[in-house]
């Protein structure tokens, strides 16, 4: 006989207090970017490291009779890899530690992202958030942002003014379903 599969549990977190409700959604962890960026930081950040000093002592870059590359060729380079080092490690961070939290009380609805507030966090004014609700994930890899590196948007949305904003990445759409029933038993202007 074949064993009932457990159904599954929530991933967020949500508490009301004083007129706030707090949602938490932790980020999808996805193990192949943690370990495969985890690996490459420890190789990037060596670079970081021997590059200006390289340069710095003219060694890597001088041999007898030969011409290195042009200077600004490489204070170019290291600029890029830099650039992409610090993609990565926000990256990595976000797959590690990231959550999106939400937060609406009587005036606005605010979303954020930690522990590196990047984005800003924005605040939405509740008067123009309409039509709370569920949307299905498309399927698309340009749906609202980066969806390998966990960072697209989510099932739950809102239209404000003319835009539509999504979030929630980190949970299903029958978890995103349950966060909105208690969101609209709170705020029933919402759904509307």
């Amino acid at each position: 006989m074949t064993a009932l599969v457990a159904p599954a549990r929530m991933r967020s977190a949500m508490a009301e207090e004083h007129g706030l409700v707090r949602v938490q959604i932790p980020a999808r962890r996805n193990w192949a970017i943690i370990i495969i960026l985890g690996i490459w930081l420890c190789g990037w950040a060596g670079g970081e490291i021997l590059f200006p000093y390289s340069v710095l002592r003219g060694a890597a870059f001088s041999r007898e009779g030969a011409r290195g590359p042009p200077a600004a060729f490489l204070i170019f380079w290291f600029m890029v890899w830099t650039a992409f080092g610090a993609g990565a490690i926000y990256t990595w961070v976000w797959n590690v530690f990231g959550r999106e939290l939400v937060e609406i009380d009587g005036r606005a609805l605010t979303v954020r992202r930690e522990p590196i507030r990047f984005p800003p966090s924005k605040q939405y004014d509740l008067l123009h958030v309409r039509n709370l609700r569920v949307v299905p994930f498309d399927g698309s890899v340009w749906w609202t942002g980066h969806p390998f590196a966990g960072m697209r948007g989510g099932p739950l949305a809102f239209d404000y003014g003319a835009k539509t904003i999504r979030l929630g990445a980190g949970i299903d759409e029958a978890e995103a379903r349950m966060i909105l029933d208690s969101i609209r038993t709170r705020f029933p202007e919402l759904g509307s």
